[in-house]
């Protein structure tokens, strides 16, 4: 059975494409890289599909942050009953969304049902924060380990320049996993990743480790 440990824009492209087809939110679709790919790697039953602690506790993170914020456009709606839910301002909130979250809510998803009745609006919102939990537990289903967040200073402080910013530590991760069970696969729609295998693996070796990582889309995986 071949194995592969999948990066968070992996399962945030999954997340994607299942709330698209769901709720019918076409504009969602068009974010994710590779649509059958990412879901044949899912749905694929025959392949071993792991992660890394980062990657556990960002695609946590960024789910946890898009409940509240459809939680608060609720919030917001009982507070002004008259009021337009094209008038709600996530920047206004005090609600914690990164500028990756304020561009999928206002460019895709309340730009997509704007211009609905509200009573609409509001119960496709109810169904979105519903559906976030419900893919995000289906993910957790399929995979077959997640394993726990590692510390390489070595290692760290090798891929410092490389400008992976959270993605030092999806690769320090990796290169464990990698280590102590033999899967070396990682997938992933970053081209920052997936652009810099060579180099990567210049830096892992670099810092005392033996094994390579093959990086790969998921097209390619």
């Amino acid at each position: 059975m071949s194995a592969a440990n999948l990066d968070t824009s992996v399962l945030v492209d999954y997340l994607l494409l299942n709330l698209a087809v769901r709720l019918g939110i076409d504009g969602l679709r068009a974010d994710v890289s590779e649509p059958s790919a990412t879901d044949s790697l899912f749905s694929d039953g025959t392949r071993h599909l792991v992660i890394g602690g980062k990657v556990d506790e960002e695609f946590s993170a960024l789910c946890d942050r898009h409940r509240a914020i459809y939680q608060d456009v609720l919030d917001w709606a009982y507070d002004n009953p008259d009021g337009d839910l094209d008038n709600y301002d996530l920047s206004e909130r005090d609600v914690r969304a990164t500028a990756n979250d304020t561009a999928l809510f206002s460019g895709k998803i309340n730009y997509n049902w704007s211009g609905t009745p509200t009573p609409e609006q509001l119960s496709r919102f109810r169904q979105l924060k519903q559906e976030i939990r419900t893919v995000e537990v289906e993910i957790h289903r399929r995979l077959d380990s997640e394993y726990d967040q590692f510390d390489d200073p070595s290692l760290t402080s090798e891929l410092s320049d490389l400008g992976l910013d959270h993605d030092t530590d999806v690769v320090v991760d990796a290169v464990e996993i990698a280590d102590d069970h033999g899967i070396d696969l990682l997938v992933s729609v970053d081209d920052g990743l997936t652009n810099n295998e060579s180099e990567l693996n210049n830096r892992i070796r670099a810092a005392g480790h033996t094994v390579s990582l093959r990086v790969a889309r998921p097209s390619d995986a």
